[in-house]
């Protein structure tokens, strides 16, 4: 997952956004893995609207 959060940082960067935007959407992305990764580390896919709901209300 770091390589592929590197790539995301990497395009946001050639997008021309901000160091701040950068950093902050870099940080929401590890931070959702991290939730993934100790709260539903048993789903297959990144992203579903029940990991969504459940990081929602981790927050």
């Amino acid at each position: 997952m770091k390589e592929q959060v590197e790539r995301f940082r990497r395009w946001l960067i050639e997008d021309g956004k901000s160091m701040k935007t950068v950093e902050t959407y870099t940080g929401n992305v590890r931070h959702y893995l991290t939730f993934r990764e100790t709260k539903a580390e048993k789903e297959e896919s990144l992203l579903t609207r029940y990991l969504a709901v459940q990081y929602i209300q981790y927050l």
